[in-house]
C-alpha cells in the first residue's frame, strides 16, 4: 500500500507542473465557471493537502461506516481529494475537492441515502444501491465512481443518472488507482 501511495504522490507532483493552459480551448461561459472554481479554492488549503485522523474519523461517524484502509491512507497521506480520474477524487469535507456544485464525498453519500428514504426504493434500485457505496470520484453531471466500503478491498462501481452499472469497473480500489496511473481511465 505504501508503494502505491508514493507512486500516486509522484504522479500528482509530476502532472501538477504540466498543467495546460486551456483558456483558448473553451467558450467564455465555461471559462467563467472554471475561474469561479479556481476562486472558490484559492483561499483554502490545496485540495490535495492531507486531512487529519480526526477529520477522517469525523467523516466515518457521519457516514456510519469505517473507510477501507487504502482510501483512509489516500486521505491521510495524499490529500483531501483533488487530482484523479475524470474531475478528480472527492474530498471528505468542505475543505476538500468537490463537485462543480460544491458537494464532497460525504455530503453526496448522505444526500443519496436520504433520497432513497424520501422517494422510496424500487425493487431494481434496492438491489443495486446499498449502504456503504461511497462516491469517491466525480465524472460530471450525475456521473460518479462509487467504492464499496463494506468490504476491505471492495469493488469500484460506476453510477450514472440514478443507475449503477451491472458490473464493477474494477475489483478493488487498488486496481482502479493502478488503471488511473497507467492512463487507462479518463
Amino acid at each position: 500500500m505504501d508503494e502505491l501511495i508514493e507512486r500516486i504522490k509522484n504522479y500528482i507532483a509530476a502532472n501538477a507542473q504540466n498543467k495546460p493552459d486551456v483558456s483558448d480551448e473553451f467558450p467564455p461561459e465555461l471559462m467563467s465557471v472554471i475561474k469561479r472554481m479556481e476562486e472558490r479554492y484559492r483561499n483554502k488549503a490545496p485540495a490535495w493537502s492531507p486531512v487529519s485522523l480526526v477529520e477522517v474519523e469525523k467523516a466515518e461517524v457521519l457516514l456510519g461506516f469505517r473507510l477501507p484502509p487504502l482510501l483512509r491512507e489516500l486521505y491521510l497521506k495524499v490529500g483531501n481529494g483533488g487530482p484523479g480520474p475524470a474531475y478528480g477524487i472527492l474530498g471528505l469535507n468542505d475543505n476538500g475537492w468537490a463537485t462543480d456544485q460544491g458537494v464532497n464525498a460525504v455530503d453526496m453519500y448522505l444526500w443519496l441515502r436520504k433520497s432513497l428514504e424520501d422517494y422510496g426504493r424500487s425493487e431494481a434500485y434496492e438491489d443495486d444501491w446499498r449502504e456503504g457505496l461511497l462516491p469517491i470520484c466525480y465524472g460530471g453531471g450525475l456521473v460518479y465512481v462509487l467504492l464499496d466500503c463494506t468490504i476491505e478491498n471492495g469493488p469500484v462501481w460506476a453510477y450514472d443518472d440514478m443507475t449503477i452499472y451491472p458490473e464493477p469497473v474494477t475489483a478493488t480500489l487498488e486496481e482502479w488507482l493502478e488503471c488511473w496511473l497507467r492512463g487507462d481511465l479518463d
